[in-house]
Parts: C-alpha cells; sequence; structure tokens
C-alpha cells in the first residue's frame, strides 16, 4: 500500500517536472526531460494500480 502511493507520488511529480522542463529548458535538458516523461507516467500508473490491485506484483 506504501509502496504504491510513493510510486503514485513520485511519477506523477516527476512527469509534472518533465513536461515543465522539456517545455521551458533548453537544448540539452529538454531531451533528457522528454525522454523521462512518460517513464515517470509509466511509474504513476504502476503505483495506482499497486493501490488498487494488492497483489499485483506478487
Amino acid at each position: 500500500m506504501m509502496l504504491g502511493a510513493a510510486l503514485v507520488v513520485l511519477g506523477a511529480s516527476g512527469t509534472v517536472w518533465s513536461v515543465v522542463a522539456s517545455t521551458t529548458r533548453r537544448r540539452p535538458v529538454d531531451l533528457i526531460a522528454a525522454l523521462l516523461a512518460p517513464l515517470a507516467l509509466l511509474v504513476a500508473l504502476a503505483g495506482g494500480v499497486l493501490l488498487f490491485v494488492p497483489g499485483f506484483l506478487k
């Protein structure tokens, strides 16, 4: 339960940071942020699944 909540919080904040950074920062950082945004979204989705399906990773 706690792992799922932590993954949701970290994934959501990572997604927000990545989207903002990819649209406002200069060249090397915006590419890295654009590549990290989908990964952070997947982390948030995996955390949401862990919250609602307790035996998902067992």
